[in-house]
């Protein structure tokens, strides 16, 4: 089986698309097969839920809006919001 039908079923396969934003994530890749916004397109279309969590190094600034086709540029209402990660620190409310 090749890679792209792999990718498929395992997004077929589970209720929720997870996303791991980290710096670069939106960029675009040239002559290269950009399997970023292919399985995004695709997790839509099968009606997924999208969840996405970002690394402490990521910057939302980093993506270009405009360049994206719609159903991408819907997913600009993510709430960004760090969280302590040494266990220690009580989590803000959401």
């Amino acid at each position: 089986m090749d890679f792209w039908k792999k990718i498929q079923r395992g997004i077929d396969q589970s209720p929720n698309f997870l996303m791991i934003l980290s710096p670069g994530y939106f960029l675009h890749r040239e002559n290269e097969e950009d399997y970023v916004r292919k399985e995004m397109l695709y997790a839509l279309e099968k009606g997924k839920n999208i969840l996405a969590i970002a690394t402490r190094d990521y910057d939302p600034n980093e993506i270009v809006w405009e360049h994206e086709i719609e159903e991408i540029r819907n997913l600009k209402t993510f709430d960004y919001k760090v969280y302590p990660t040494d266990g220690n620190q009580e989590i803000p409310a959401c």
